[in-house]
């Protein structure tokens, strides 16, 4: 029984102690921080990005006016729907499998569309495991449709 209820908590993703006691959420023999009872050593993604070897991106709508609505990146690997930017909003980090420093980038509001469609990645080289944030902001010039675009390192956590 007991074998059962620990195989049903690592299912689930438990939190355990690392002295392995399997208190929730922390003993405190070690003073350390819980950790996954389905992975002990892996790294979290959304704290550390480069131990976990991910990439994650946010979008910042740089435009001070105009809310963006469906916001939706296709990556060489996946695709992400970031959803709504309010002006000078911030989307939530998503992760992702693989990025250059640029995608085809669909957003949409007041009624128009705009979009980054890249022709290729020749030269480009895949983005290193850590947080981006790309500055979007629709172009309002001689080439209607097109979005400004800037990507960005992020150096510390939001």
């Amino acid at each position: 029984m007991k074998a059962g209820l620990l195989g049903a908590a690592a299912l689930l993703g438990l939190a355990a102690c690392q002295c392995n006691c399997k208190k929730v959420p922390d003993c405190g023999a070690t003073g350390a921080a819980p950790v996954s009872a389905r992975n002990p050593s892996a790294a979290d993604p959304m704290r550390d990005p480069e131990a976990a070897g991910a990439v994650l991106i946010r979008l910042h709508n740089v435009s001070d006016t105009l809310e963006l609505r469906a916001a939706y990146a296709l990556f060489p690997a996946d695709s992400v729907l970031f959803g709504d930017l309010p002006a000078s909003g911030y989307s939530d980090y998503h992760r992702v499998k693989r990025s250059y420093r640029y995608a085809y980038l669909r957003v949409q509001g007041a009624g128009r569309e705009w979009s980054i469609q890249p022709t290729d990645f020749v030269g480009e080289k895949l983005l290193k495991p850590g947080r981006y944030t790309w500055e979007i902001k629709p172009h309002d010039g001689p080439y209607p449709g097109f979005l400004d675009f800037q990507s960005l390192q992020d150096k510390s956590r939001p």
